[in-house]
């Protein structure tokens, strides 16, 4: 049973109403949207609703125990703000829907109707028809809780860096393919076009973007556990390297090497300055008391560095940054 304010309920038991229906529509990328059926734009709750925007919906029906419940709402892309592209590009996929019955003469007088997600999304010409799934359709749904993930697998832990826990995440499967790109192509600005599978290519709702391609997978791993020991004023730096392939034999004492040779760089760095960028071939290099005196005055206690491995193909790696 709804829960009306005394006022709303006198006027709706008054017999002579001023009613529409409101939609209000939350996407996941946090836009909020709101359409009505009534001739002019009413506000309430900070959300706008967009007058005659097109919007009818089917009957409003409560379904008994867990079935998914009939409402659907449809429309014609009336609204500047509701496009064929945002439709066919998915972004309102899930998204959070409300519906409110309101008096449009005094829109304090409402009453929540309905709430849930648009779940499919049908489009015929300029039209479309949204299924409106209530909060009972996800206890239908198989669901889990991902637990012991590890962030930063192959090679990935730069970009894991700038996100926060809780951060939303795509789960990639077999049915992602290699784009094939000659190495003439790497880092090459390309027009990319992409939309739904089942329409042609030349559609109007697919989107051009310019995009190069880096070649990430040829890039070294960063070296790990980086470590210093100083002896008469020199800091010899010492690390152990990862590989982009064939690592994962745990009977070799070392894993393969992976590229045509081996390199790294050390940047020694005054906060963001760097005053030296040291070369090895070897997982180890020796920073001298003399080049010490000569960047910083004198022989440091502790040091910031940043080592790279790199490569021909690719070059540095990203950083594997330590005070030692």
């Amino acid at each position: 049973m709804k829960s009306l304010s005394p006022e709303f309920a006198a006027h709706l038991a008054s017999g002579a109403t001023t009613l529409c229906w409101c939609w209000r529509i939350a996407r996941r990328d946090g836009t909020v949207l709101g359409f009505t059926d009534h001739d002019n734009a009413l506000t309430f709750d900070s959300t706008t609703y967009e007058a005659a925007s097109g919007f009818t919906a089917s009957d409003i029906s409560d379904g008994l125990g867990l079935s998914v419940d009939n409402l659907e709402v449809t429309g014609a892309l009336s609204s500047a703000t509701l496009t064929d592209d945002d439709l066919a590009a998915g972004r309102y996929d899930d998204a959070r829907i409300e519906i409110y019955r309101v008096n449009w003469a005094d829109p304090s007088q409402r009453v929540l109707m309905r709430a849930g997600s648009i779940g499919e999304v049908r489009r015929t010409g300029s039209s479309f028809t949204a299924e409106l799934r209530g909060l009972a359709h996800y206890l239908q749904q198989p669901t889990g809780r991902l637990s012991g993930l590890l962030r930063g697998q192959f090679g990935t832990e730069g970009a894991m860096a700038t996100l926060a826990t809780g951060a939303q995440f795509v789960l990639l499967d077999g049915a992602v393919t290699r784009v094939p790109l000659d190495e003439s192509e790497r880092r090459l600005t390309l027009n990319w076009r992409y939309g739904p599978g089942n329409r042609d290519i030349g559609d109007a709702s697919y989107i051009t973007t310019p995009f190069a391609y880096q070649g990430l997978g040829l890039r070294p791993l960063s070296p790990v556990h980086v470590k210093g020991s100083r002896a008469s004023g020199d800091l010899t730096l010492t690390w152990i390297r990862r590989t982009r392939s064939g690592g994962d034999n745990w009977e070799l004492p070392e894993v393969p090497l992976g590229e045509e040779s081996e390199s790294y760089e050390v940047d020694i760095l005054d906060g963001t300055t760097v005053k030296r960028t040291l070369t090895t071939t070897t997982p180890s290099v020796v920073y001298s008391s003399a080049d010490q005196i000569a960047d910083f005055g004198s022989v440091q206690s502790s040091v910031s560095v940043k080592v790279y491995q790199t490569n021909v193909l690719f070059g540095r790696s990203t950083p594997r940054a330590a005070v030692v």
